[in-house]
């Protein structure tokens, strides 16, 4: 294979599908945390979905299953985010939408190797899901001004500290990657990984025994 298939991708590259987590009715409620301070939020992620879905990119929605700190058992998701069909809903008992979920399988087996993540909340289930991706080898990214927090200033820090996407890099991206379900096959990440190793060990010196 040629040399550049291994560069590591640009953002506009980058094989991206779309993680929506926990925007449900239980995690928004008039008296703790009404939806109103995060209406711009909610926008941006509602707009994100349908271009997602227009680009007929994978919309991963990621809904908790379990006792909320409210007691709420509302478990569908707002109706600010409009029509998420078609999208794939997984349903998870932690904090990180991988752990024991079938989400990394998926998003492997359909060709993507990274993930945007956008949703609620920024001090617990999104960043505990942008962190778990890396231990799956997808390489994760935070949907700029899609992030809720329990406070604002909180959801900006996670943003410094992540790697993120911006609305124009989001479209960009929408247009340019190109999605492949052979991308992920074993003997392609095999090969790929092969020749991370042959770059890495033709840098030192060969020793013969």
């Amino acid at each position: 294979m040629s040399e550049p298939d291994y560069k590591v991708p640009t953002k506009a590259q980058r094989r991206l599908c779309l993680i929506v987590v926990d925007m449900q009715n239980c995690f928004f409620n008039e008296n703790e945390s009404p939806k109103e301070p995060y209406k711009e939020e909610i926008e941006t992620i509602a707009k994100t979905i349908r271009l997602f879905h227009e680009h007929s990119r994978d919309v991963f929605m990621i809904r908790y299953v379990g006792e909320t700190h409210s007691g709420s058992t509302d478990l569908k998701f707002i109706e600010e985010l409009g029509d998420v069909e078609p999208c794939t809903v997984v349903e998870k008992h932690h904090m990180n939408s991988f752990l024991n979920t079938q989400l990394a399988d998926i998003i492997m087996r359909k060709g993507y190797d990274a993930v945007l993540v956008c949703g609620s909340y920024a001090e617990y289930c999104v960043m505990a899901t942008y962190w778990g991706a890396n231990d799956y080898e997808i390489t994760p990214f935070l949907l700029s001004g899609g992030i809720i927090a329990y406070s604002k200033e909180k959801g900006r820090s996670a943003e410094d500290v992540c790697s993120t996407y911006n609305m124009d890099e989001v479209l960009e991206n929408l247009k340019t990657a190109e999605i492949d379900p052979d991308y992920n096959k074993t003997s392609n990440r095999m090969r790929r990984k092969y020749y991370y190793v042959q770059q890495s060990s033709s840098a030192s010196s060969h020793h013969h025994h």
